[in-house]
């Protein structure tokens, strides 16, 4: 959650966000977009609370696509009952397409090698054993035997099954 005042000047970020956002390559143009959701829900504010009082329900909604992922922006006036003496801004950031797993992560969790870690975060992103071959620089003979691998050791039947569990922590159907 990023909360700002009324004309869009940070007055708290808080330390999830701070993840979120250091754990994409793109996480300073996530935080930009932020702040400028702030500024103009803020500037609408202020513009209707000069005509007509003090705004409520003002909020508004955003995505954004970064190379790693999608997120979505929600912004929403916060009056002066909730920030004090100040009004202001909350937008909260979510992300949409889940984060892949590190690769020592993976080993340390399912006891794959480096190479099957690899593979498995390729796996986890939908790639196919002929990407997996081209990404990796290696035979599709030998990426289908790591994809093959990592199932295995996964308990996986699927690769839709494998892609779930590393995803979420959950087997698939």
């Amino acid at each position: 959650m990023l909360v700002c005042d009324a004309q869009g000047q940070v007055l708290h970020v808080n330390a999830a966000l701070q993840r979120l956002l250091q754990a994409d390559p793109e996480g300073a143009r996530v935080r930009a977009e932020a702040l400028a959701l702030a500024r103009a829900l803020g500037a609408t504010a202020l513009t209707a609370s000069r005509r007509r009082g003090e705004p409520h329900g003002e909020c508004s909604l955003r995505e954004v696509r970064a190379s790693a992922g999608r997120y979505r922006l929600y912004g929403s006036y916060a009056g002066s009952d909730l920030l004090g003496a100040q009004a202001g801004v909350l937008v909260t950031v979510d992300r949409l397409t889940p984060q892949l797993p590190s690769e020592r992560s993976l080993h340390e969790r399912f006891g794959l090698s480096a190479k099957e870690a690899q593979v498995a975060v390729l796996l986890a992103g939908g790639q196919s054993n002929k990407a997996i071959a081209a990404t990796l620089s290696i035979s599709s003979h030998t990426a289908r035997h790591h994809t093959e691998r990592v199932l295995q050791k996964l308990g996986a039947t699927s690769r839709a099954a494998a892609a779930a569990l590393l995803l979420t922590g959950a087997p698939g159907r």
